[in-house]
This record gives C-alpha cells, sequence and structure tokens, in this order.
C-alpha cells in the first residue's frame, strides 16, 4: 500500500476533513474551483468543511453558492468580521441565503493569556 492509498483510507474514517487557506483561496477573493474540487474528492466519503477562508472572499453570496456547487456540507464563518458576535447580521444573511443546503456554523476567535 502507498502512503497515498494509506493517507486516503486514514483520511476516510475521519469524520470531517477541514481544508487549508492555502488550498481553496485564490488571490483574486474567490474560491480556487479546482483545489476546492479536488480535496473534497480526496476526502470522500468523509464531509468537508470549509475554513475561515470564507471570511476573506470578496462576494460572499457568490462564493455560497459556489461551496454548495463544489460539495462542502458545512462553512466556518464569522460572517466576514473579527469575531461572530460583529459579524452576527452578516451570519444571519449568510444562514437565510444557505437555508438548509448546507450548514453554517459561527466561529469566534480565542486569545490566549501569554
Amino acid at each position: 500500500m502507498t502512503i497515498e492509498d494509506e493517507s486516503k483510507k486514514a483520511l476516510h474514517r475521519s469524520l470531517h476533513f477541514l481544508s487549508s487557506i492555502p488550498n481553496n483561496f485564490s488571490s483574486n477573493g474567490r474560491l480556487d474551483e479546482e483545489n476546492c474540487k479536488r480535496l473534497i474528492q480526496l476526502a470522500r466519503p468523509a464531509h468537508c468543511t470549509l475554513n475561515r477562508a470564507f471570511d476573506l472572499v470578496k462576494d460572499w453570496k457568490t462564493e455560497l453558492e459556489q461551496a454548495i456547487k463544489f460539495g462542502f456540507k458545512a462553512i466556518l464563518t464569522s460572517g466576514q468580521a473579527e469575531t461572530a458576535i460583529v459579524g452576527r447580521e452578516r451570519l444571519k444573511k449568510i444562514q437565510e441565503a444557505a437555508g438548509e443546503r448546507i450548514h453554517i456554523m459561527a466561529v469566534v476567535s480565542l486569545s490566549l493569556p501569554a
């Protein structure tokens, strides 16, 4: 069994695969379709969650539809704000636009004491 086969097997045993910002976000403020689809395909049958790269997109409505089209099952977001509390109004809009098609998971930032 190759390292790639072992990696896929381990990944499939996991419940979720969290993609990373360098792999799913392009420099033009859009999700990187090719890399997102590749990561989702690699992770199958695990469910994929789009991380806070979503908070960096220029047009959240368009990219929400793209995330759904690509096959993400959830999005971690603070409503494109520093914290979910600050972004709560945008979070409500994102949730309304998403409906039942994808889970929207509010994320807060944590600061640990030095």
